[in-house]
């Protein structure tokens, strides 16, 4: 498998992985684990067929077309407009939202580490200068970037799930959902834990429009996150129960302390993990959408063209 078709999965699994699921335990929480992974799979299948859809128009037009450049081909210039329109709010809104918390996240971490005083709004300027800094430089560094920090976020995760594992009950993977209707409640939150496909006209024309390494792209990149989602949905909802969770995130600041209640012997550094873990969780999956947002918000939107041929720069 070469640099790019690898680089490509980690970029489609990363942009899928962010700050949805930390919100998955608890829209699952009454729903049950049985139903919960129902959910995920069929959702990730009907993703993953939606985004394989969108390669299949790619076939008939050039790699490097933008998806407004689409919409005005096959839906007009209504189309077009209605299409940008929908890209610009919900990219810029990413980038806006990212970039805040991010900066707040990292003026929070670096302050813990170092003992600084920064205020968020400094931390919104590292992060935008470092995001940018990676962007301008070019593909190579961004994939790099990219690569490095998916690579500690699954690091991580795998810690996490090691310790948490072992305190599994089994009877909670029986547990039936608590009411009616508590199963389409969790679907908006799964539905959107699975979205990558703002980034699929740049990952088209950085790999040249090779419809078959595409397929392998998309079909891995988001069946990674996937298998993520079920060891984390089992981590949660088999060591907590579905009735003390939703109480729990009331009384407790977060998952974690609901880890640290139930789970008496996990170090508190680990539990504490925002500090460690959740920077970086939560830090790559804002510098992929910083850097979605930055690169293809305006192409995508009004030109035909999404990324130069020799280099991958929207994500």
């Amino acid at each position: 498998m070469k640099n790019r078709t690898l680089g490509s999965i980690l970029i489609v699994a990363g942009t899928t992985i962010g700050a949805g699921m930390l919100a998955m335990p608890l829209a699952s929480a009454g729903v049950g684990f049985g139903v919960t992974l129902g959910l995920l799979i069929t959702l990730w299948a009907l993703m993953c067929y939606t985004a394989l859809l969108l390669l299949e128009v790619y076939q008939h037009v050039p790699a490097d077309m933008g998806l407004g450049s689409l919409a005005a081909r096959y839906l007009g210039r209504y189309g077009q407009w209605a299409t940008g329109f929908c890209m610009l709010f919900l990219l810029y809104a990413l980038t806006a939202a990212y970039i805040s918390g991010a900066g707040e996240l990292l003026a929070s971490s670096l302050n813990q580490w170092l003992d600084w005083r920064l205020p968020p709004a400094a931390g919104v300027l590292i992060f935008t200068g470092i995001g940018g800094t990676v962007v301008c430089i070019g593909t190579s560094l961004v994939d790099l970037f990219n690569r490095f920090l998916f690579s500690a976020k699954i690091i991580f995760l795998a810690i996490m799930l090691a310790l948490l594992l072992p305190h599994i009950h089994q009877i909670n993977l029986l547990t039936l959902p608590l009411q009616q209707g508590l199963a389409l409640s969790a679907i908006p939150v799964i539905f959107t834990s699975f979205g990558f496909h703002g980034s699929i006209p740049s990952i088209v024309s950085y790999l040249g429009g090779d419809i078959r390494k595409l397929r392998r792209v998309f079909v891995i990149g988001s069946f990674i996150p996937l298998v993520a989602y079920i060891f984390w949905q089992l981590a949660t909802l088999a060591v907590l129960t579905p009735r003390y969770l939703p109480r729990c995130w009331q009384k407790m600041p977060g998952l974690m302390a609901c880890w640290k209640r139930s789970v008496k012997w996990l170090p508190r550094r680990m539990l504490s993990w925002r500090y460690t873990c959740l920077p970086i969780w939560r830090w790559r999956h804002r510098s992929s959408a910083w850097r979605l947002g930055c690169s293809t918000i305006w192409p995508i939107c009004f030109n035909a063209r999404t990324a130069p041929q020799d280099g991958y720069r929207a994500v």
